[in-house]
């Protein structure tokens, strides 16, 4: 994303420019605002690499965590304890393949967790840190 909207700011600025030279301003601005999305870009993906830490499912012997929120709120992790956790399977239905966390009150929480990795692998995490997965 960074380095498409540096690729967009500079061709669009640099037409704006060479519009600027040869036919006068008013015809520019077009071109210029456009490239007003490249930097749009390239903040946005700066921004998603600072949240990126932040944005990562952890996995630890205490319990598993889930980032909440989206890259400009982020809100504060959900935290499902170890002595919550009933079980950690591997569900797939219509709505997709994903992670189901079973509680022991039993209530399932479920996680896209392969968009940060195979499910496979999640629950390799999880079988080594000692959780219930199934």
């Amino acid at each position: 994303m960074i380095f498409g909207g540096v690729l967009i700011a500079f061709l669009l600025f640099s037409s704006a420019l060479a519009i600027v030279r040869y036919v006068g301003w008013l015809p520019a601005l077009v071109p210029a605002l456009v490239g007003l999305l490249g930097l749009f870009w390239v903040l946005s993906g700066t921004l998603s690499l600072i949240q990126r830490s932040k944005a990562a499912i952890t996995i630890d012997e205490s319990g598993i965590s889930i980032p909440q929120g989206s890259l400009v709120r982020p809100q504060p992790s959900l935290r499902i304890p170890r002595a919550v956790i009933a079980g950690i399977s591997k569900r797939e239905s219509l709505k997709g393949r994903l992670i189901e966390i079973t509680l022991t009150t039993g209530d399932k929480i479920p996680i896209q967790a392969r968009h940060y990795c195979e499910l496979k692998v999640f629950l390799g995490h999880c079988k080594a840190h000692e959780l219930p997965a199934i």
